[in-house]
């Protein structure tokens, strides 16, 4: 009996079960031959969208019709003219509008941003250079410099010394930024006695300078304040950003009104540290070029830093007790024109140096705040001349420039027999 329950069952499902055609009416279209949905598309100007991949076209944003859900492009202002045509918006197979976003190309990779402090490395390498030129003269130069004139001694209860790193390029580089760094950890060592530049304690910093202080007590009981500057030129340690950079032509003005201030007002002691470019140093700004190269013939002939300088000793009411002058061949190219300016001692270069000069501009101050007065130096490398010595050089410069005076006219005037 149940047998036959499950037999009379079986026959009735067969009779509700629909005909083949009638699967067809239902189901449309054989779909067993359509294509899978995409995954990705291997055209490199296609876009996969709803399993379908489809060539990247800009939607018109101008067309009415296609406004809504454009995404505007650079130039789709009102009344802008599109740059090229665009073409007709895509639509998918069920009549819905696709929105496709064109791929922005990738702007370059910038370039390294130009460092505005140097690196640790270069500056820790400078400060063990300025070290070994202090030991140098502890050690020795002490022993072998006599006393400047008693009378010179500077004895003012505030000092102010001034130092400026000139704008110093080598090839595309900067360096005067790794002297003033060096120079500022020298100043805040602890004093071990053997040398006086150390001890300073930082009161101000910004990106121009740098200002320490330090009291000195004396064997007679007296206290003297050094006030110590440092400057430096450059805005960055790359040239050619620096030849193109606002912010350094403001720079490099400020320096040289700083430098100005220093030489015309109250300062003892002015060291400038840098290019001499041929006697139209001390520059405080990028080099001027000529086809490449340092234009010398122009620095030769308008002279902008030395005639700065001697016009700003000329205002002084009273003498500058120190300038130093460390860049090359100072002594030839400015020492006979501050001869004849208000200056008491000067150290100038007689050859081209490099970091040989150190020793000789530390020795100075390192003398000056340990016992007032300016050694005497003169090793075949660089000279402290006091003033009598600078106006031997001023009336030999004089007489220089008489001499080439009255040679050119000799050359150009007509004489008894024509020209």
């Amino acid at each position: 009996m149940f047998r036959s329950a499950r037999l009379l069952a079986a026959a009735a499902a067969l009779a509700l079960a629909p005909t083949p055609a009638e699967l067809a009416a239902r189901q449309g279209p054989d779909d067993s031959t359509a294509p899978a949905p995409a995954t990705r598309c291997t055209g490199r100007d296609e876009a996969l969208v709803e399993g379908r991949c489809v060539h990247r076209e800009r939607l018109d944003c101008s067309d009415p019709t296609t406004a809504d859900g454009c995404v505007a492009q650079p130039g789709d202002e009102a009344g802008a003219t599109p740059s090229s045509p665009r073409p007709a918006p895509l639509t998918a197979p069920d009549g819905r509008r696709i929105q496709v976003v064109p791929v922005q190309s990738q702007p370059p990779r910038p370039r390294r941003p130009p460092n505005v402090a140097p690196s640790r490395g270069s500056v820790t390498a400078r400060l063990n250079l300025l070290s070994q030129a202090l030991d140098r003269w502890s050690t020795t130069g002490r022993r072998h410099a006599g006393r400047a004139d008693p009378s010179a001694r500077l004895t003012d209860p505030v000092v102010r010394i001034d130092w400026f790193s000139g704008y110093f390029d080598v090839e595309n580089r900067t360096e005067d930024a790794v002297e003033r760094h060096a120079l500022r950890g020298l100043l805040q060592r602890r004093c071990d006695g053997r040398h006086s530049v150390c001890g300073f304690r930082m009161t101000q910093s910004n990106g121009v300078f740098d200002t320490f202080e330090r009291t000195v007590r004396r064997r007679n009981g007296s206290t003297q304040r050094f006030v110590t500057r440092l400057f430096h030129s450059s805005q960055t340690d790359d040239n050619a950003a620096n030849s193109t950079s606002r912010e350094q032509r403001e720079r490099s003005e400020r320096i040289r009104q700083e430098f100005r201030d220093a030489l015309a007002g109250n300062a003892h002691m002015v060291i400038y540290s840098g290019h001499s470019r041929l006697g139209g140093g001390p520059d405080f700004q990028p080099p001027r070029l000529h086809k490449n190269h340092v234009d010398y013939p122009w620095y030769v002939r308008n002279r902008p830093g030395f005639n700065l300088m001697t016009n700003a000793l000329r205002e002084r009411v009273t003498p500058l007790f120190f300038l130093g002058l460390f860049s090359c061949d100072s002594l030839q190219h400015f020492a006979g024109g501050i001869g004849r300016r208000n200056v008491q001692h000067a150290l100038v270069s007689e050859i081209p140096i490099a970091n040989e000069g150190y020793y000789h501009s530390l020795a100075s101050i390192d003398s000056v705040i340990a016992t007032g007065y300016v050694p005497r130096i003169r090793d075949g490398v660089m000279r402290v001349l006091n003033s009598t010595e600078l106006s031997r050089f001023g009336r030999r410069d004089i007489m220089r420039a008489f001499g080439r005076l009255i040679r050119r006219r000799r050359t150009t005037e007509p004489g008894p027999h024509g020209p």
